[in-house]
């Protein structure tokens, strides 16, 4: 019992218990009745996985109160279903199209090899001020980015600051500050997406890869109108 105790990593005492316990009973499990009468019924403890099931941002409380029980007793019921209370992941509205066009993307380059020489960059608002709460979701393992898991996010703020960046395998690349006037044509457009990003960052940082790699460096980007510009497409 000793040596099986140290090979499983359990205190020897504990593992002595259960072992005169299988001799005893015949089975390591709890005998049936067990413990403290629960205080839900078998309807109410469905009624509670269908509910958070359907809607997985209703606080415990609530779900408690349809059943006349506390929060801790519905997250006692939903733990062996595996139902655990997260921070909702925030991700970027996105269009169906969108969807359809990133997993094309996906499929067409599961099997590449090679990712070492390709650069990623985007652009990104950093926002100042605002409300910027956690919302709290219920699911299980695996749904962090089911639809109904995420919150959409979208680039409104009186306060914020757009960013440009790249990185790629062991290396990181320049992070700047985009200018550019607001209102009306006052967006990124290819002719200041090439003054300040690949002119002024992209450029010296791929011919420093470049040079210590001594191959040539891919760049990804993600599609923005000002990446697809005619402009820029002759740019690059």
């Amino acid at each position: 019992v000793a040596a099986a105790a140290r090979a499983e990593r359990i205190n020897p005492r504990s593992a002595r218990k259960i072992w005169h316990k299988y001799l005893e009973t015949g089975t390591t499990h709890e005998r049936p009745g067990s413990g403290c009468l629960s205080k839900l019924t078998p309807a109410n403890k469905r009624l509670i996985v269908r509910t958070v099931h359907k809607n997985c941002r209703m606080p415990f409380a609530e779900v408690g109160n349809l059943v006349n029980s506390s929060a801790m007793l519905v997250r006692n019921v939903l733990r062996p279903h595996s139902y655990h209370r997260r921070v909702v992941k925030p991700k970027p509205y996105l269009k169906p199209k969108h969807k359809d066009g990133r997993l094309s993307w996906a499929r067409e380059n599961a099997n590449r090899c090679g990712w070492d020489h390709v650069a990623w960059s985007d652009e990104s608002y950093m926002y100042l001020g605002g409300s910027r709460n956690r919302v709290f979701i219920t699911r299980r393992a695996g749904e962090k980015y089911k639809e109904d898991c995420l919150i959409p996010t979208f680039t409104q703020s009186p306060i914020r600051v757009m960013v440009w960046g790249c990185v790629m395998q062991d290396w990181k690349g320049p992070l700047i500050t985009l200018e550019y006037p607001g209102g009306k044509g006052g967006s990124m457009t290819g002719a200041r997406y090439i003054a300040q990003v690949l002119k002024g960052a992209w450029k010296p940082f791929h011919a420093a890869a470049v040079r210590d790699l001594g191959r040539e460096v891919l760049f990804q980007q993600d599609g923005e109108p000002s990446h697809r510009a005619e402009v820029t497409q002759k740019w690059l």
